[in-house]
């Protein structure tokens, strides 16, 4: 998290700094809710371009590390629909065994815990058999393809070729107007997703003192920054650049195009 009105306090001196003028608090949030969209976007616009180089995306992938999510969703003939929070998709992953093992992992770490007032049940002989329940080679992953990709794997005589539980593929579908997938071969399982949810809509609230009657920040009400470190420099940034158009300041502008290029 990164306090909000530390930023305002930051955006202004940028602002200030050849009395170009001052941001209002509540012009401040508009543009602060349009960087926040449109730093995000950027970033998974250039992940997922394929020219971005490899170190280029790890640093994406490090700034928007907030925004990560993971979720079991169970699929019902192969067809499960993404979470509600669910902005751009990462990954997906199943067990090898379709989760057939699901109930034997269930049972054995109810053993575990009757473990602790039975001495006679083999603890290590549980553990050992989770381990191997829960090995990181169970997991294969589903690969995404479009939907013409999906029907010639369906009706290859290819040996190899067909969808199965150890090669699994999947095809976005909507599913009753909510968008989904549907994973081949169409089995009821639970998939893994990876995905990206969008950031928080920061928002800095002022109150005024009833003594002073002087503006302050309510940091009770306010909405904080999810960005962090270098994505949060690109967030400010674009905060100065839009508001230098605004005001048509050409001095200003060419100032925050020359930080964004230092970042």
């Amino acid at each position: 998290m990164t306090d909000i009105y530390d930023i305002y306090l930051e955006v202004n001196s940028r602002v200030n700094k050849e009395e170009n003028g001052y941001l209002p608090a509540d012009l401040f949030n508009t543009y602060c809710r349009a960087a926040d969209r449109f730093v995000f976007n950027d970033y998974i616009t250039q992940l997922q371009n394929m020219q971005t180089a490899s170190i280029a995306k790890l640093m994406l992938e490090d700034r928007l590390a907030p925004f990560e999510m993971s979720a079991a969703q169970p699929a019902t003939g192969g067809i499960f629909t993404t979470p509600a929070d669910c902005a751009y998709f990462r990954s997906a992953k199943i067990k090898s065994d379709g989760g057939a093992a699901a109930a034997e992992i269930f049972a054995l770490n109810a053993q575990l815990c009757e473990a602790e007032e039975d001495p006679t049940i083999n603890v290590a002989d549980i553990k050992r058999k989770l381990e191997e329940l829960t090995a990181a080679g169970n997991w294969v992953s589903v690969d995404l393809r479009d939907h013409d990709q999906i029907s010639k794997r369906l009706n290859s005589y290819v040996p190899g070729k067909k969808p199965s539980l150890k090669k699994p593929v999947m095809e976005r579908v909507t599913v009753n107007g909510v968008r989904g997938f549907q994973v081949y071969p169409p089995e009821s399982l639970s998939v893994t997703l990876s995905y990206y949810r969008r950031p928080v809509s920061p928002l800095l609230v002022m109150k005024v003192n009833t003594t002073t009657l002087a503006l302050e920040y309510d940091l009770a009400n306010s909405k904080q920054f999810e960005w962090e470190g270098e994505a949060m420099g690109d967030v400010i940034s674009k905060i100065v650049t839009d508001f230098a158009i605004y005001i048509r300041e050409g001095g200003l502008f060419q100032m925050s195009m020359a930080e964004q290029q230092k970042t």
